[in-house]
């Protein structure tokens, strides 16, 4: 069966296509890139590069500049193309879903954004029952793309891909690592604010004190600190406004504060800090869960921090 995913970057190849792979699917990317295209129909294949140094290849791989011809035929369609280029992709993929004449097709829609799916739904323009447009939770970090032919995508492991159940049309055919979630909404500012949110604090801090990798701002006692003291508040809050389960929320976020630690994942705080003026967006990681933390009557300070932080990063 097909898939296809429009963006070869790197969530799209580092970790999209490693689980369609494992699923045993055929993949079709949608690259803008004309030498990342050339070559992964040259070659078939691409390799993937995890923090412990181990190469994985990712097999029956193609490519395209466009999506026309492959939208038809799809079993499942992901989109990886980030916010601001999320409208133009669903004007893309518009002709080929109604080229499908109500065939159902579900579209995961793989951006940081609370909103993703009324973005990419208005821009498709269709009033198409059989379409469902399914946010999902990328929690995995891939930080870089090194030198290959394509390029290679360097990752952690993490596998865990949820998408929002109330948003599927019909059966959602199987991929590893793809897990429903319901109610969706929870999910989707638990990644923002606890994952996104703790990220950025850690980035403006210790681009602020001139450090180079977020694990070294994880170590710094007072970035550190603070980092721990967001986790902890964002838990609580979200513990209050979400029917999470309390021991499940815990873990979860001693997970993401032990990989934020990890010196393997050489995360560049340059990245985690890039687009300063979108992640100060009203309700993006910063501002939008600085509100959320005062809407729940926990202390917002380390983002308060933060955000005074980014924005003089963006003044550079």
């Amino acid at each position: 069966m097909l898939a296809v995913v429009l963006g070869a970057g790197k969530i799209g190849r580092g970790f999209l296509g490693e689980l369609l792979y494992q699923g045993g699917w055929e993949i079709a990317f949608v690259e803008p890139r004309k030498e990342v295209v050339e070559a992964l129909n040259r070659r078939g294949e691409y390799e993937i590069e995890f923090v412990d140094g181990e190469r994985k290849t990712i097999k029956g791989v193609r490519a395209s500049g466009s999506p026309q011809g492959l939208i038809e035929t799809a079993g499942l369609l992901f989109t990886s193309v980030g916010v601001r280029n999320l409208a133009e992709a669903g004007r893309l993929i518009a002709p080929g879903i109604q080229a499908r004449n109500g065939r159902p097709l579900n579209i995961l829609i793989c951006e940081n954004d609370l909103h993703a799916d009324r973005i990419l739904r208005e821009a498709v323009g269709l009033s198409d029952a059989s379409v469902g447009y399914c946010r999902c939770v990328v929690s995995r970090m891939v930080f870089e793309e090194l030198p290959g032919d394509p390029p290679v995508p360097r990752a952690e492991r993490y596998p865990y891909l949820p998408v929002d159940a109330d948003a599927i049309v019909g059966e959602l055919p199987s991929v590893p690592g793809l897990t429903l979630a319901s109610p969706f909404e929870g999910f989707a500012r638990r990644k923002l604010y606890l994952h996104n949110g703790v990220h950025a604090i850690l980035a403006y801090l210790g681009a602020e004190r001139g450090l180079i990798y977020i694990h070294q701002a994880m170590a710094d006692p007072v970035i550190g600190s603070l980092a721990r003291q967001a986790s902890q508040s964002l838990q609580d809050a979200l513990l209050a406004a979400y029917s999470f389960d309390s021991i499940e929320m815990r873990s979860h976020a001693e997970d993401l504060l032990s990989r934020f630690a990890d010196p393997l994942l050489r995360d560049p705080i340059e990245r985690a800090a890039a687009d300063p003026l979108r992640k100060l967006g009203e309700k993006d990681r910063l501002l939008g869960a600085r509100r959320f933390l005062s809407e729940h009557d926990q202390d917002p300070t380390p983002f308060d921090l933060a955000i005074q932080a980014a924005k003089q990063y963006a003044e550079r």
